[in-house]
């Protein structure tokens, strides 16, 4: 039975892709898996072999990642950040035995120019000289969420695998309900994600506004990124419901009172190529998607027929999307139950992870 050590240094314990997705299906699949992260969100008991958190500065993480993992011994050390990818060629020099997987989320040349002082320059280190020659001397296989990502290590090494951030969880499980419809006035537009300026925070109010001509709401699930934001969110509108950042576990149970999935991200060149999970847990519950004109989302949302695209701050071309998306309402939703079962489900994305770890 082979042991994986996944790191995330920048990752809860119980993070989405790292835990409920990639470990448990492998465990699933006979491998024994230790998590190491920051602590994780939620109370519950993790169904992994052992979880270890680590917690302080991001340096102190990368070295507790270190000589934690060393410690397991494993055969295979899946990193899923670049600190992460630090400690995973820390490893594979002092276990040149070990095999090093590395699971790229971000298209890290992008995040640059979105970083501090001291994040550029840790990002321009690695991105333009350690992680190229990581990923062409030392790693086993390069795994990444899209297609856009993939194209970049292609000239680094031959096993590249596009494992998809498809959605795992049970669009039928029961939930609780009575929260959401005594508090949101439908039709419930919603937004799952991390609320930033570069994730559109300043155009929520607009949003708000336009979605209160049709007797809307808009509610927002996640954690607030910057000060910015935090004061956008602190200016009251009736018809603009902040839920704070849920579990995992909870996030169901606000899609299933929801409406219409929202996507209002700025359209900058990261997020052109990297496409957001929230668009696939949209369509596991039948929300037709209002969104930013994004390359790699929208190719997904017009190729589907599941939502519509618009202009960024544009209020007529919201208005217009959203006019559209009530009149057409039935179809929107049968098209994103159609997409979701036949195409975009975890089993799909599972498949191509287990198939790369099957690799010699």
């Amino acid at each position: 039975m082979k042991k994986i050590v996944m790191i995330g240094i920048r990752h809860h314990v119980d993070d989405d892709r790292i835990y409920h997705k990639e470990s448990l299906s492998l465990k699933n699949k006979g491998y024994k898996i230790t998590i190491i992260g920051m602590p994780k969100i939620t109370p519950e008991k993790l169904g992994v072999d052992k979880v270890i958190e680590v917690k302080g500065s991001v340096f102190k993480r990368i070295i507790q990642a270190v000589l934690f993992g060393l410690r397991e011994q494993a055969d295979i050390y899946h990193v899923h950040d670049m600190e992460s990818l630090v400690s995973g060629i820390f490893i594979k020099i002092i276990r040149p035995e070990s095999k090093l997987i590395w699971d790229v989320h971000e298209y890290y040349p992008d995040m640059i120019s979105l970083s501090n002082f001291l994040g550029k320059l840790f990002l321009s280190l690695m991105c333009f000289i350690i992680e190229p020659i990581a990923s062409k001397y030392l790693t086993k296989l390069i795994i990444t969420a899209d297609k856009a990502t993939a194209k970049r290590y292609l000239k680094w090494s031959n096993k590249v695998f596009v494992v998809h951030n498809y959605v795992e969880f049970d669009n039928s499980s029961i939930f609780d309900l009575n929260l959401m419809e005594s508090i949101a006035t439908p039709p419930v537009f919603v937004y799952v994600g991390g609320i930033s300026i570069d994730r559109g925070s300043n155009v929520l109010h607009m949003l708000a506004d336009i979605i209160s001509t049709f007797g809307g709401s808009l509610v927002l699930v996640g954690p607030v990124k910057d000060r910015v934001s935090k004061d956008i969110l602190q200016k009251k509108k009736k018809n603009l419901i902040y839920l704070g950042q849920l579990p995992h576990e909870q996030i169901p149970a606000v899609l299933k009172c929801s409406d219409v999935g929202v996507i209002p991200l700025k359209p900058i060149p990261k997020y052109h190529k990297n496409i957001p999970i929230k668009l696939f847990e949209y369509m596991a519950f039948g929300l037709p998607i209002l969104s930013s004109k994004l390359k790699a989302t929208c190719e997904f949302i017009i190729g589907d027929k599941v939502g519509e695209c618009i202009e960024y701050g544009n209020p007529s071309d919201v208005h217009r999307a959203i006019f559209k998306i009530l009149s057409e309402y039935p179809q929107y939703k049968k098209n994103c139950f159609k997409a979701s079962n036949k195409k975009y489900s975890w089993n799909v994305a599972a498949h191509t992870l287990l198939k790369a770890y099957n690799i010699r």
